[in-house]
Formats: C-alpha cells, sequence, structure tokens
C-alpha cells in the first residue's frame, strides 16, 4: 500500500510538473479597448505552476522565458517572471502598451499527511494596444 501511495505520488508529479502556459486571442469585434481610440492587439492570459518541496526547494516549475517549457531547481514562479512574460508577449505582437494587467498567486500544499510537496500558481491577463488610430 505504502509503494502505492508513493507510486501515485510520484506519477501525479510527473503529470502536473511546472509549467508555464500563454494563451493570445485577438478578437475584439472591432472595438477599443480603454479610453479613448486605442486599438487593441492582443488578450494575453498567462500562468505559471511549479512545485516546491517542504514549501522552499524547488523542484519543477515552469519555464520563465518559454511558454510549455518547464524547469527543474530554479525558482521561476513569481509575478515578475509572469509579467515579463506577458509583456514580452505583448510586444511580439505589435503591443505599444499594455492596459489591465492583473495577477493573482496560490499556493497549496498536497494531502499526503505531511506537508511536503507544495504547488504554486501565478495566473495574469492584460489587453495589449497598439498605436492609437487617429479619429475623423
Amino acid at each position: 500500500m505504502k509503494k502505492m501511495m508513493v507510486a501515485a505520488a510520484a506519477a501525479a508529479l510527473v503529470a502536473f510538473s511546472g509549467c508555464t502556459t500563454v494563451d493570445v486571442s485577438r478578437k475584439f469585434n472591432a472595438l477599443s479597448v480603454g479610453e479613448g481610440n486605442k486599438r487593441p492587439t492582443t488578450h494575453i492570459s498567462a500562468r505559471m505552476n511549479g512545485w516546491y518541496l517542504f514549501g522552499f526547494l524547488p523542484l519543477f516549475t515552469g519555464s520563465a522565458r518559454t511558454p510549455g517549457c518547464s524547469a527543474i531547481f530554479r525558482d521561476t514562479v513569481s509575478v515578475d517572471n509572469l509579467v515579463l512574460l506577458m509583456t514580452a508577449t505583448a510586444r511580439s505582437n505589435q503591443g505599444v502598451r499594455v492596459l489591465d494587467l492583473q495577477t493573482s498567486e496560490s499556493s497549496s500544499f498536497v494531502p499526503m499527511g505531511l506537508p511536503l510537496l507544495e504547488i504554486r500558481r501565478v495566473e495574469g491577463s492584460c489587453n495589449a494596444v497598439g498605436q492609437s488610430t487617429p479619429s475623423y
């Protein structure tokens, strides 16, 4: 029974290992975003998560540079890294300004009796806008 629990925990760790995802939408129904006549380029939604041993030793975390990749033994799950990733995505999609940037952090220990493994999550979203459109 004990071996089954360890195997299940290892399988869960591999299956849900740290990852970074960035989703981009460019569909705005020809509406402006924010005040004035700012042309939206993208809506960006990003998430970064990671597994930590005893709550402070990083095991598998999301990459701070490449969406879809993981980092091993690096503490990358932070609002700073997520904002850098979102603003880089905005810039690569012809954004010159970011509006409505929001982030949230959460963490929880995996219920296995002892607080050995913690999963941390940082999520955020923003709107990237391009050059203002001229008003005629």
